[in-house]
C-alpha cells in the first residue's frame, strides 16, 4: 500500500470509530480495508479496538455482546484446533493467532459494522448530523425499562440542521436543546424552538415532549416553541395534521396554519389560525435546485463552499435533480443527498470533490 493510501486508512479509520464519516467515505474506508497489505497499517488499532469491545459496549450504537459472543466462539474453536494457545497473544501460539486469525476475526466485525453504517447513511439520507460543537452528544438514561441511549443537540447562537435516524429532519433554533431517544418508537424531547418535517411512518408516529405537552404526529411539517424562560408553548402547524395532548388528555387536532398556545401559568389554551411567516420568520433560507443538472449544480456548490469538481463518469454532468436544501446545510449535507438522488458517489479530498456513477437514463 502507497504512504498516501496508507496515510488515509488510518485516518478514515480513526474517523470511524468516532462516527464521523460519511457514506461515501464508508465505502472508501471498505476498498482500502480490502487491501492485501492493509494489515500492516490496522493490526494493532484493530486489536485495541476489540479490546475496548468488552469493555465499553454502551458507547457503541450496536450489539456488540452478540457480536463478540459470535468471534469468542469462533475463538474457542480455535484454541481447541491448536491455532492459539493461551498467553494473551504474546506466546508464539498467541502472536500466530494474531497475526492470521485474530486480523481476521476483527476485520469482519469491521467490515459488517461498515456495511451497517453505509445502509443507514443511505437509507436515511446521512449520518445523524452534528450538534453546535460539532459532535454529536451520546448520553444513556434510565427509564422504567431500564437504560436507553439518546442522541442529543444544542445550539448556542447558531442554528442547526439535524437528519434523524428514523428519515425526519429538524431545524434546530437558537439556544435550543433536542433529544431523540433511540428506541423503537419514535420521540423527541425539545427545550426551545424546532421545525419539524417528519417523515411518515405507518403505525409508528412520532412524538415531541415539551413539559406537560406531547405534541403526536404521522407525517407532518409543524413548529415548536417552547424556552424554559417563555410562558408559553405555541404549537403551530405548516401542512398536515398533530394531536396535542396534556397529562394523557386531548387538547385537540391542528391542521394548515392552526396554532395551538399553551399558557404555563393558567394552564389555559386555545386555538386560532395564523399567518406562518412570522411564526417561522427565524427559519434560516432555503436554497432550491430545480430541475437542474448536475453541473450546474456543481458550479454554485464550488462558488458558494470555494470548492472544485471532478466528475470521473462525464454523462453525470447532464443528469437532472430538484432538491432543497437550507444555508445552514454544510457541503457533505448537500453532496449526500444530490448523489443520492443519481444514485452517485462522491469524495471530498481537501477542496475537490470527486464524483463517479454510472449516470442517469
Amino acid at each position: 500500500m502507497a504512504p498516501s493510501s496508507s496515510h488515509r486508512l488510518s485516518v478514515l479509520f480513526d474517523r470511524y470509530l468516532r462516527r464521523d464519516l460519511s457514506s461515501s467515505e464508508v465505502e472508501e474506508l471498505v476498498s482500502l480495508l480490502a487491501q492485501a497489505d492493509a494489515e500492516e497499517v490496522l493490526s494493532e488499532p484493530m486489536r485495541r479496538l476489540w479490546d475496548e469491545l468488552k469493555f465499553r459496549p454502551d458507547e457503541y450504537g450496536v450489539d456488540w455482546d452478540r457480536m463478540y459472543r459470535k468471534v469468542s466462539r469462533a475463538e474457542e474453536g480455535w484454541r481447541r484446533d491448536g491455532l492459539v494457545v493461551d498467553g494473551g497473544g504474546e506466546g508464539e501460539g498467541g502472536g500466530e493467532f494474531w497475526r492470521v486469525w485474530g486480523w481476521r476475526a476483527v476485520s469482519a466485525v469491521f467490515l459488517g459494522l461498515a456495511g451497517l453504517a453505509a445502509y443507514w447513511s443511505v437509507a436515511y439520507r446521512r449520518p445523524v448530523a452534528v450538534g453546535a460543537a460539532g459532535r454529536t452528544v451520546v448520553v444513556v438514561k434510565k427509564n422504567s425499562g431500564g437504560p436507553v441511549k439518546v442522541l442529543s443537540w444544542q445550539t448556542a447562537e447558531n442554528k442547526r440542521v439535524i437528519h434523524l435516524p428514523d428519515g425526519s429532519m429538524v431545524i434546530l433554533n437558537t439556544q435550543s436543546q433536542l433529544e431523540y431517544r433511540v428506541t423503537d418508537g419514535r420521540e423527541v424531547v425539545l427545550h426551545g424552538e424546532a421545525y419539524f418535517d417528519i417523515l411518515g411512518r405507518p403505525g409508528l408516529p412520532f412524538l415531541v415532549h415539551t413539559g406537560k405537552i406531547v405534541t403526536r404526529v404521522l407525517g407532518t411539517a409543524f413548529n415548536i416553541r417552547a424556552y424554559p424562560t417563555e410562558r408559553s408553548i405555541e404549537v403551530t402547524v405548516d401542512h398536515g395534521k398533530v394531536q396535542v395532548f396534556k397529562g394523557g388528555s386531548n387538547m385537540g387536532l391542528l391542521s394548515d396554519r392552526q396554532q395551538m398556545r399553551y399558557d404555563l401559568r393558567t394552564e389555559v389554551y386555545h386555538a386560532r389560525q395564523v399567518s406562518l411567516k412570522s411564526v417561522m420568520a427565524w427559519k434560516p433560507a432555503e436554497i432550491r435546485y430545480d430541475d437542474i443538472t448536475m453541473g450546474e449544480a456543481a458550479r454554485r456548490i464550488g462558488e458558494r463552499f470555494n470548492v472544485g469538481f471532478d466528475f470521473i463518469n462525464p454523462a453525470l454532468k447532464e443528469c437532472r435533480i430538484t432538491a432543497t436544501f437550507y444555508m445552514e446545510d454544510d457541503l457533505d449535507q448537500i453532496m449526500t443527498v444530490i448523489c443520492g438522488v443519481n444514485q452517485s458517489r462522491f469524495v471530498i479530498e481537501g477542496n475537490l470533490v470527486k464524483i463517479d456513477g454510472k449516470g442517469c437514463d
